[in-house]
C-alpha cells in the first residue's frame, strides 16, 4: 500500500505541476481570461496541499496542553496535588518516520519538563526490525519515570479480526518491542498497574492494558491486582479509546488514548475524511471527553499509517496538568 499511496502523491504533483505549467503558457499566449486564471489558481492551491500535506505537515510538532480536574473522593479534604504528565504515542517508525524524528520528539518532550511520561502505543509501523528507531527514548526523562503500551501495530499490521488469532507471545514484532522498550528503561504495562507516590505523599494508580485488539486488555484486572487503597485515583493508559467502556466499570477516572490520529487527514468544519478506526466513531477523535465520572483524552499521535500524509492535524505531544 505504501507505494500505491506514494506513487499516488508523486504521480499527482507531476502532472499537476505539468498542467500549472501548461495553464501558464496558454496566459502568456492566449490572454488572461478568467477562466484560465481560476483554473490555475485552483490547480496550485491543490498542488500546495498535497505537497504540504504529504512533506511539511507530517514533520512539524506541536504541543497541546491540557488541564484536567479529577472528581474528588467523598471525605477528601487535601487539597489538589497537580502533576505535569506528557502523553506521546503513535510513532509508527518505519519508511517515514525513523531515528532522527526519535530524537526531535524525545528532545521537545524533555524540554517540558514533565513529571512523567506515557506511550500509548504503535511504536512501529510493519517490520521487526524498526524497533532499532527506539533507541532514543532511553533519553527520555521523568521525575516518577517513563510507562508505556502497546498498539496494533506493534502486533501485527492487521484488522481487528486478524488480532484476534494471532500467537501474540511468540509474536517477533511483540518481543522486539518489548526489547528495545526494556533498553531504554521504559515500563511495559500489560493489565497491570503501579503505585506513584508523590512529593507530598499524595498517591495515585497508574495502569496500562494490553492492546484492545487482541482481546486480552482487562482494565478491571489491571486495578485489581495492585496493591493499594481502593480510594486512590485511577489513571489508564490505553491504546484504543474503545477500552473506555471496560474503564468506566473498573471505575477509572481518567482514560490516556491514542490510535485515531486525530483523524490523520481533517477538512475546516468537516472533521476527519478517512473514518476514524474504532467504535466511538468520529465524533470522538482527539481531545477531552466526559463518559459519566470517567473522563478520556485522546492524542492525535506522532506518525501516519496508510499515506504518509497529515493535513490540518500536525504531530502531537500532549502536555496534561493533572489535578488529582
Amino acid at each position: 500500500m505504501r507505494l500505491f499511496y506514494d506513487t499516488a502523491i508523486y504521480g499527482f504533483l507531476l502532472v499537476d505541476g505539468l498542467f500549472i505549467g501548461f495553464i501558464l503558457y496558454q496566459l502568456t499566449k492566449r490572454g488572461w481570461r478568467w477562466q484560465r486564471v481560476v483554473l490555475l489558481g485552483c490547480l496550485i492551491f491543490a498542488w500546495f496541499v498535497i505537497f504540504y500535506g504529504s512533506f511539511i505537515e507530517p514533520q512539524r510538532l506541536v504541543v497541546t496542553e491540557q488541564n484536567v480536574t479529577l472528581r474528588q473522593a467523598q471525605g477528601d479534604m487535601r487539597p489538589a496535588e497537580t502533576i505535569r504528565i506528557v502523553l506521546i504515542s503513535d510513532f509508527h517508525l518505519g519508511p517515514y518516520k525513523q531515528k532522527t524524528w526519535v530524537e526531535k520528539v524525545v528532545a521537545r518532550v524533555n524540554a517540558l519538563s514533565p513529571e512523567l511520561i506515557v506511550i500509548a502505543g504503535d511504536f512501529i509501523l510493519d517490520k521487526e526490525v524498526h524497533p532499532e528507531y527506539l533507541a532514543p527514548l532511553k533519553n527520555l526523562s521523568a521525575q516518577y519515570g517513563v510507562y508505556a503500551v502497546l498498539g496494533n501495530h506493534d502486533y501485527i499490521e492487521g484488522e481487528f479480526y486478524e488480532l484476534a488469532n494471532y500467537p501474540f507471545e511468540g509474536n517477533e514484532r511483540v518481543q522486539a518491542v518489548k526489547k528495545a522498550l526494556a533498553e531504554a528503561n521504559i515500563r511495559l504495562l500489560r493489565n497491570e498497574s503501579k503505585e506513584i507516590v508523590l512529593e507530598d505523599g499524595k498517591s495515585f494508580l497508574l495502569g496500562g492494558t494490553d492492546e484492545y485488539w487482541t482481546l486480552r486488555a482487562d482494565a478491571r484486572k489491571t486495578f485489581k491486582l495492585a496493591n493499594a487503597p481502593s480510594t486512590l485515583k485511577k489513571i489508564l493508559i490505553v491504546h484504543n479509546p474503545d477500552e473506555i467502556w471496560d474503564a468506566q466499570k473498573a471505575g477509572v477516572d481518567l482514560v490516556l488514548a491514542a490510535h485515531t490520529h486525530g483523524g490523520q487527514i481533517r477538512l475546516p468544519w468537516l472533521g476527519s475524511v478517512p473514518p476514524i478506526p474504532d467504535k466511538l466513531g468520529r465524533k470522538y477523535d482527539r481531545g477531552l471527553f466526559q463518559f459519566g465520572e470517567t473522563q478520556m483524552f485522546i492524542t492525535s499521535g506522532l506518525g501516519e499509517t496508510g499515506p504518509r500524509a497529515r493535513l490540518l492535524v500536525p504531530p502531537e505531544i500532549a502536555l496534561l496538568e493533572i489535578n488529582l
